[in-house]
Formats: structure tokens, C-alpha cells, sequence
């Protein structure tokens, strides 16, 4: 069981919940925690039964009361889908994992779009790109989104996107072996910065 606990600016403690997967999931990792204007949060987890893994996102109300949660299926996603980064987009939510596909030997990235409401995914994109794995993700303030990671852990890559999730351009620098980026962000200008390893 998994808890999630809300403090005033005091540090003294307003609320408390647990969260949990339903069945038939056994345990949770929770990987990112983001909250919107209305104070309502959106919970990114890795849910689990046995090998099988999902990403999973939560809705908790600014009471704490779960309003809803979707879990990125198997037939869809991959064998796993382990879930990287969650971003507001909007009324939106984007949730960017890693799909492995075992029997096929990739590794490569999703990017997934809710509603805020109810969680209903609307739109996709799968990066067609074999062992692309994904680190980060950003939404700027035009509502472009952009995300980073790595191929084969030789090359740091950045991709961008519009709003409505068609991508415009990918980048990929290769600074020897190892290289990836891990942080992506862009400034007023749109300028988009990354930072990793290489």
C-alpha cells in the first residue's frame, strides 16, 4: 500500500490516503507525483502481477478522494510498459514509458495522452525508432511537447512535437558509447536545452 499525504507551508500535515492498483495487480512503485491548477494530483506508477508490468496513472482529488486510474494495457504497449515521465499538457495529461517487446528484442518509447477527467487515453505515439529508450519529458509553453532518451545507449536523442501529438523532427547526437540525455527543457524563447552523459 502506497501513501500520499498533503502539508500545509507549515509542514504540519492536512491529509492522508492510501493508493493501491486494482486487481490484478499486486504492488506499485510510484515513479512521479504532479498537480494541477485545482490542486487535483495525477499519480505515475509502475503496477505489477507476477512479470507482468504496466504503466499505471491515479487520480487523486485535492481532498485526496481517487477519482480514477488507467493502466497502459499489454496488447497495446508491449510486453511492459514502464512509465518514465507524466506531464500536463492543457486539459491533458502525457504520459511517456517504455515499451519492451521481449520476443522482438526492442526496446523503444510511447507517448500517451489522457484526458484530465476521466483518463481515457485519445491519442498515441510510439517512437518507430528500435531501442529507443526514453528519459524525459517537457511540455513547453506553446504546448509543444518534447522528450529525450537514447538508441542503444550510443546516441542522446530529442524529439519534438507539436500540440496535437505529430512529430516534427527528431535530433540525435552520438558523444561515444554511453551517451544518452536525461533532462530536457526549453526557455521563453522556445530554445530547447538537453543535458546527459556522453
Amino acid at each position: 500500500v502506497y501513501t500520499v499525504r498533503s502539508f500545509n507551508a507549515s509542514g504540519i500535515q492536512l491529509l492522508y490516503t492510501t493508493v493501491f492498483p486494482n486487481s490484478p495487480y499486486t504492488s506499485m512503485q510510484i515513479t512521479k507525483v504532479i498537480a494541477n491548477q485545482s490542486n487535483e494530483l495525477y499519480i505515475l506508477g509502475n503496477a505489477t502481477s507476477g512479470l507482468d508490468a504496466k504503466g499505471i496513472v491515479i487520480k487523486l482529488s485535492s481532498t485526496l478522494l481517487q477519482s480514477w486510474q488507467t493502466i497502459l494495457s499489454a496488447s497495446t504497449y508491449g510486453n511492459t510498459n514502464y512509465p518514465v515521465d507524466i506531464a500536463l499538457q492543457g486539459s491533458n495529461i502525457l504520459v511517456l514509458t517504455r515499451k519492451i517487446m521481449y520476443a522482438a528484442g526492442i526496446e523503444t518509447t510511447v507517448l500517451a495522452r489522457m484526458t484530465s477527467s476521466s483518463g481515457v487515453i485519445t491519442a498515441t505515439h510510439t517512437q518507430p525508432t528500435n531501442n529507443f529508450i526514453p528519459y524525459a519529458l517537457h511540455v513547453a509553453g506553446s504546448q509543444n511537447i518534447y522528450y529525450c532518451g537514447s538508441s542503444g545507449y550510443n546516441n542522446g536523442i530529442v524529439v519534438k512535437f507539436n500540440s496535437s501529438l505529430t512529430q516534427l523532427w527528431a535530433a540525435s547526437f552520438s558523444m561515444g558509447s554511453g551517451t544518452w540525455f536525461n533532462n530536457v527543457v526549453t526557455d521563453v524563447y522556445e530554445n530547447v536545452y538537453v543535458a546527459g552523459n556522453g
